[in-house]
């Protein structure tokens, strides 16, 4: 009986001894749970409100695991020390020791549900600081970044007029460079003309000198075969009369006479060898052709009709200057590619400027660099996306002009759509990213 009464003591001790390490460890829970809820507090304060949602949900699942695992151990703990002490006490004891494991369950469950309830009011408590604190700091922030958008506008707008003024400058400086490089080939050009033209004027005296003494030579002959016709018509009159007898004498004009074959050679060969045959006139080592004074006309006709449909602006002769883009003569493709820059410079947006891109394109890319130049200076003046890659081709341009020309058309593309661009960058303007 002794036995039973020091086995039951010591069982209630190691009960006593378990419930008072179980509640220091409750406690040391308790004191780690505040340590910890206050480090939490701290640093929810310092991080945005969504980090601190996303904390504090995990705050919570970690808690509600831990209280799991100490209930989950501690029950476990319990059960198997009850098992083994149940086992090794006898059958009579087990009505006593299922009472006292009872009320020590009770009491247990309400210590623990009395704590939990107070852990949960002070997690709440500390809920509702920090989110107000973190309301206050959001308003904070948003003040902040409205005061940001607006040093970053007053920025934006004053870096725009800054790159705009800048922009100026350096379009007047490269435009004066132009001109004066304009002007310095247009003097050079002169010269050459004039003296091209102080040339031609020799060449021209000489050919109207020698072509004076052909035209001499040639009436001198003609004369002579003229007199020498006259008296073979008066001969041939005569002895057609004289066959004809009394028939009435038909008079024959001069443009109707009959003239023999061999007369009709004679005549006919110092006027072929005088006016069918191209002069040459060697002066030197140089041979000056004859001019063709038929072509000439013709040429200067279509000239003049060229530069006159581009003066006019009217986007109805497209059609008819395309039509002449092919021309084997480099001067016509020169003026057709001007006049469709013309055009080009009222009517940029017209739709009916769209078949005469790839046109300017291929001019764009002609053997001689002047209706390469004009070509670009119209490709620049219409204001489409399709005339981009035809310019930027002509940027490694061996010409050093078309080369300008087309790096000054790219520079005005890359302002047109700035504007509407500027526009919707404005009215969807966000806050500045860091």
């Amino acid at each position: 009986m002794i036995l039973l009464i020091a086995a039951v003591i010591s069982f209630l001790a190691g009960l006593a001894l378990a419930y008072w390490l179980v509640e220091k460890r409750l406690q040391q829970q308790k004191l780690n749970q505040s340590e910890q809820s206050r480090r939490i507090s701290e640093e929810m304060e310092r991080n945005h409100q969504s980090r601190m949602q996303e904390t504090i949900k995990s705050l919570q699942a970690g808690e509600e695991n831990r209280l799991r695992q100490v209930t989950e151990e501690l029950e476990q703990a319990h059960n198997s020390r009850l098992q083994e002490t149940i086992q090794s006490l006898q059958e009579q004891h087990d009505a006593h020791l299922i009472q006292i494991t009872d009320e020590l369950q009770k009491t247990y469950e309400d210590r623990r549900q009395s704590e939990l309830q107070s852990l949960q009011h002070q997690h709440q408590s500390k809920l509702k600081q920090t989110t107000e604190e973190l309301q206050i700091s959001e308003a904070q922030m948003q003040t902040t970044i409205r005061e940001l958008q607006e040093q970053y506008e007053s920025q934006l707008v004053q870096a725009a007029e800054e790159l705009a003024r800048t922009y100026e400058a350096q379009k007047e400086s490269e435009i004066e460079l132009l001109q004066q490089e304009y002007e310095s080939d247009l003097r050079l050009a002169a010269e050459e003309s004039q003296a091209h033209e102080a040339q031609m004027q020799g060449n021209i005296r000489l050919l109207q000198e020698h072509y004076e003494t052909q035209l001499k030579n040639a009436i001198e002959e003609l004369q002579t075969h003229e007199g020498y016709t006259q008296q073979t018509v008066r001969m041939l009159q005569k002895h057609y009369e004289s066959q004809l007898g009394q028939n009435p004498v038909l008079e024959a004009s001069p443009s109707e006479t009959v003239i023999p074959s061999f007369l009709e050679s004679s005549q006919s060969d110092p006027l072929t060898s005088n006016h069918s045959a191209p002069l040459e006139l060697e002066i030197g080592e140089q041979k000056i052709p004859t001019l063709n004074f038929t072509a000439q006309p013709l040429a200067q006709e279509l000239d003049n009709k060229i530069v006159a449909w581009g003066d006019s602006r009217q986007i109805s002769f497209v059609n008819q200057l395309i039509s002449y883009s092919n021309h084997q003569n480099g001067r016509i493709r020169r003026l057709v590619a001007s006049a469709l820059g013309k055009i080009a410079t009222v009517n940029g947006f017209r739709v009916e400027l769209q078949p005469a891109i790839p046109i300017l394109g291929k001019l764009s890319k002609d053997l001689e660099p002047q209706v390469r130049l004009s070509a670009v200076e119209a490709l620049g003046a219409i204001k489409s996306d399709k005339v981009i890659p035809f310019l930027q081709s002509s940027l490694r341009d061996t010409d050093g002009a078309v080369v300008k020309s087309a790096s000054l058309a790219l520079e005005k593309f890359r302002y047109y759509p700035a504007k509407s661009a500027a526009k919707t960058k404005d009215s969807k303007l966000k806050k500045p990213q860091r």
